[in-house]
């Protein structure tokens, strides 16, 4: 079993590293402050749901108040590795391309009497695109067209501390995070026509600043043998200081040398992270089954950027999972084996030509328990499997269909059990 689980962990990271060698993704990460991560954290084979999900298996570190579940006296070390392959369509083009994101790391233990503490990384967007076309110049005579490249990486990162205190079967929680990352855009522009030069622009957008994350869950006793857990998470509108920088010169199709047109540098601005909010339930039957259901809102209409909005639509996201455990003291490996399914539904606020960027996906999974050599000591193996597509190929935009690996790792040491017997 041992040889089997090292062999299913380096043939997943070769996979991974594999997918790290092209990291330009969707086009749609062109908007805002690029795609939001719309199905991450340990339960991704449940339709992502987190705002009511709590276990001593795993760090829910989308709701600080799910910390209050760990075991007491062990150390947690959580890591996800994702990766994705999606074809691309428009009524004209068929492309595909791989990437590998929205990674994190979580580590969480207890440090008082019903006080919990994690802390990691996560990612909170990601942008990688790549496009091109061309179009005739408008009242041009001899038929003279221009062809534009958009080009944009970069994303923001969250390094967050969090701490989870209970009260009976109250919850509540807090998550401070250090938000930063940059954020670059460019774009070439070329004309059908003699020239011995092109121009190309350039913005940089680097962000760092604090936010706030409070969550709740409820767990409420509805038979000896059920149970229901409410939860819910949130943030309010926050100003994230940023710094921007603007550039656009004229390159030498010869010789590449560059002239600057014009230079910019903006050192004090920010943006605004609008106000976001997730809630849901999960039902427990028996301690085998679960039944759980999300939705969030981000007001994503209110984003501004240098006081500029930025003609975005409100983000809504709703998902629904399922869980079986059919023994977890069963003597059969396979009866303490968690299979899960799910789907989501996700409007990222994203309106182009009259039509929404829609997602929608349905996923699949498990995770695997393990103990380890040292006694006491596991090691949770989850794996998910997430199908779905974005947008439309009507009125010439894209149609994205995708198949992402989602990989989760968590360990449970029992760092804080003194031995009586060595």
């Amino acid at each position: 079993m041992k040889r089997l689980f090292l062999l299913v962990v380096i043939i997943t990271l070769g996979w991974f590293c594999s997918f790290g060698q092209n990291n330009i993704g969707t086009p749609y990460s062109y908007y805002g402050l690029g795609l939001m991560p719309e199905n991450t954290g340990p339960y991704a084979a449940m339709g992502g749901v987190a705002a009511a999900m709590r276990d001593n298996d795993n760090i829910n570190y989308l709701n600080p108040a799910a910390y209050t579940a760990l075991d007491s006296n062990r150390f947690y070390f959580q890591l996800a590795m994702n990766g994705e392959y999606t074809w691309i369509s428009t009524h004209q083009e068929i492309s595909n391309y791989r990437v590998m994101q929205n990674a994190y790391l979580n580590m969480g233990m207890r440090i008082r009497r019903n006080l919990y503490l994690s802390f990691g990384f996560t990612e909170k967007s990601d942008i990688g695109y790549n496009i091109n076309y061309s179009e005739m110049i408008t009242g041009s005579i001899s038929n003279i067209t221009f062809a534009q490249s958009l080009q944009g990486l970069g994303g923001l990162n969250d390094i967050y501390g969090g701490l989870g205190w209970r009260y009976k079967n109250l919850s509540l929680g807090i998550n401070f995070s250090f938000i930063f990352g940059k954020i670059e855009k460019q774009q070439t522009l070329m004309a059908n026509m003699e020239s011995s030069y092109y121009v190309r622009t350039s913005e940089k957008v680097r962000v760092h600043d604090m936010i706030f994350n409070p969550g709740i869950q409820y767990d409420l006793k509805l038979s000896p043998r059920s149970n229901v857990i409410l939860g819910a998470s949130m943030n309010f509108s926050q100003r994230l200081w940023a710094k921007q920088e603007f550039q656009s010169y004229k390159v030498n199709i010869g010789s590449s040398s560059t002239s600057i047109m014009d230079d910019e540098t903006l050192e004090r601005g920010y943006i605004v992270y609008p106000f976001r909010i997730n809630g849901g339930f999960n039902f427990h039957h028996k301690d085998r089954l679960q039944v759980a259901g999300d939705y969030t809102f981000h007001k994503l209409s209110a984003y501004e950027a240098f006081k500029e909005n930025q003609g975005m639509e409100n983000y809504h996201k709703a998902a629904l999972g399922f869980a079986l455990t059919p023994d977890r003291t069963g003597r059969l490996f396979r009866q303490r084996m968690t299979y899960m399914a799910g789907a989501y539904f996700v409007d990222p606020g994203i309106r182009i030509r009259g039509f929404h960027a829609d997602t929608y996906g349905l996923t699949i999974g498990t995770q695997m328990p393990f103990l380890l050599p040292n006694i006491g000591n596991e090691l949770l193996l989850g794996v998910a499997l997430d199908v779905g597509m974005r947008g439309s190929e009507r009125n010439g935009l894209v149609m994205e269909r995708y198949i992402k690996l989602r990989v989760n790792i968590a360990f449970k040491e029992f760092w804080f059990l003194k031995r009586k017997i060595n």
